[in-house]
């Protein structure tokens, strides 16, 4: 095939394919504009998870009739005029991609009116050029409709999900937008019904009760640090606010990153922030943080991608520090560390206590599990017999059982042991519809985040044959009213959002129900640090003998480790 020159159209697709893939990176784009517009309202309406249509409104200073085929064009751009302005970027927008991107896979109606004319224009875009215009009576500001988003490019289509996945992509943005920009109303509007809203008075904080609930707000610590107080050499400041050590989440989604007031995706920078809690979260926590780092413009660059969600720093060392030194010190303000108490020391969730009861009917053997167990590589397996013939000899770090065996030592894991005991019979229960539930005698109102309320909405029988009790309270809010017995020992609400966010992640992927058994049974399995007598210990090797799968947890951990005799011989110098 001879080399040429592609058509302006195919370039131009192409080019929009690293700015536009998906109906969020079309919201993300138009309000970008609307911000760097100066806008202090903001109204974003979608239909069909932005692939009917997305219509973004503001009440910026509007684009002249003149300039309106020019800003459809590539690299046409108000933000910088010459190489020196790409060394002060201050603005969201500056390569003039976003408007020729969105135009080349969708069909674009524009009306906007700038504050020096009488009346607004209509134009109607066909690529880059304009197909029908007229006069139009409107505010200033700017309102674009883009509609049949990829319907020139029908082959994207089939990489997209499903329109409640796509909304809640839309969703999450807005709210990451609008936790950047606490001083701009925001309004999302979704298939015709108000989603979320904030006040846009610059209160940062009541942002954060419009995302994450009034009792997460409210307990926000806030940080403020100058680089200059930790020694260095440029000054960078870090503002926003963080979640106290009891206010933590089971992941990464809550760690809000903003570079001078633009949201930033990072894992060095996130790693610090998880860095700075170290000894206040247990493990597998991670905390709630809303943080917006100021550079000055010339140490920044945020010509990394077309996206401009990616950033480099002159000094990245310099801002790691600084920022973990001020989350950590705003943490040491705040309360000192904690100190180890008996009553600190988890208790095993009354596993024993119901084995010994006889509540618990510890025989598995020849009952499958209702979801199949993840399949792994066969690596030193133990025999269920092997496993229930073992002897403890003790425990190890309160977090390995040592046990004697007929072919050698083994290093059990307990939490991965107990894991998967409780995962077969949880789903065992299942088919027998005998799960055990714990009500509340006091029913708690749970604040639920509206991307999870709709799955949570949908799934609601399932989740009460778990033994979730709760109804619709209101807007985004449940009444809670039992919970499964085996998470009596943890806060009701808190253990009701972790297990909701853990399973409602990948439901387009894999089986949720298997994701919640999964997730009810490392809630409720003993954890690494817990003492456990050799009465317990004994019980629980007993009982992973019983299960169909001994030798890993649901998600795939080994459960023991196997030093045969003939190991051990060698090492000690005996063969």
């Amino acid at each position: 095939m001879p080399i040429k020159v592609l058509s302006h159209d195919m370039a131009s697709k192409i080019a929009a394919g690293e700015v536009v893939e998906r109906p969020s990176s079309v919201v993300k784009e138009l309000v970008e504009n609307s911000i760097d517009a100066g806008a202090n309202s903001i109204s974003i309406e979608i239909g069909g998870g932005g692939l009917s249509y997305i219509t973004v409104t503001d009440n910026g200073v509007g684009i002249p009739g003149e300039e309106i085929s020019t800003a459809f064009q590539r690299f046409a751009t108000s933000k910088i005029s010459d190489e020196n302005d790409l060394e002060n970027i201050t603005s969201l927008g500056f390569r003039g991609e976003a408007l020729p991107s969105i135009a080349a896979v969708a069909d674009i109606d524009l009306t906007t009116r700038d504050a020096n004319s009488i009346s607004g224009n209509f134009v109607r875009m066909d690529g880059s050029n304009v197909i029908e215009a007229s006069p139009k009576a409107s505010p200033v500001g700017t309102s674009i409709t883009v509609a049949n988003i990829f319907s020139k490019m029908p082959a994207r289509l089939k990489f997209l999900k499903t329109s409640a996945v796509e909304s809640n992509r839309i969703q999450v943005l807005i709210r990451q937008i609008a936790i950047a920009f606490p001083n701009i109303k925001f309004n999302l509007t979704i298939d015709g019904k108000g989603n979320f809203s904030t006040a846009g008075i610059g209160d940062l904080r009541g942002v954060c009760s419009d995302v994450y609930g009034y009792k997460v707000a409210a307990s926000l610590i806030e940080i403020g640090s100058d680089g200059a107080n930790h020694g260095e050499e440029n000054r960078i400041l870090i503002k926003g606010l963080i979640g106290p050590p009891e206010i933590s989440r089971s992941n990464r989604s809550y760690i809000n990153l903003m570079v001078n007031g633009r949201v930033i995706q990072s894992r060095s920078l996130s790693f610090a922030v998880e860095q700075a809690y170290h000894g206040f979260l247990k493990e597998r926590r991670h905390p709630v943080a809303i943080i917006n780092i100021e550079v000055p413009a010339d140490e920044l660059d945020v010509n990394v991608h077309p996206a401009k969600s990616e950033v480099r720093f002159v000094n990245e060392s310099d801002v790691f520090s600084t920022l973990q030194k001020s989350i950590r010190q705003s943490l040491l303000n705040f309360s000192p560390l904690p100190n180890l108490q008996p009553n600190d020391i988890s208790q095993t969730s009354g596993f024993v206590s119901s084995l010994h009861s006889g509540s618990y009917n510890g025989s598995l053997q020849g009952h499958m599990p209702i979801f199949p167990s993840p399949s792994i590589e066969s690596f030193s397996y133990t025999p269920r017999e092997v496993v229930g013939s073992m002897y403890v000899i003790g425990q190890s770090q309160q977090l390995y059982i040592v046990a004697d065996g007929p072919e050698g030592l083994f290093l059990v894991d307990q939490h991965a042991a107990h894991e998967r005991v409780l995962y077969e019979d949880i789903n065992n229960r299942i088919l027998s519809g005998a799960i055990e539930v714990q009500g509340l005698l006091t029913p708690q109102i749970v604040d639920v985040p509206a991307n999870l309320f709709v799955f949570l909405s949908n799934n609601n029988e399932k989740l009460n044959e778990f033994g979730f009790g709760f109804e619709e309270f209101g807007s985004n809010a449940v009444m809670l009213r039992s919970i499964p017995s085996a998470l009596r020992h943890y806060d009701p609400s808190t253990v009701f959002l972790d297990i909701l966010e853990e399973i409602a992640v990948g439901k387009e992927q894999f089986n949720w129900q298997e994701n919640l058994s999964k997730s009810l049974a490392c809630h409720s399995a003993v954890r690494a640090g817990d003492t456990m007598t050799r009465d317990e210990m004994e019980v629980l090797l007993i009982s992973l003998g019983s299960c169909v799968q001994p030798n890993t947890c649901p998600h795939g951990r080994p459960t023991m480790f196997h030093l045969t005799a003939a190991y051990l011989e060698k090492r000690f110098g005996r063969t």
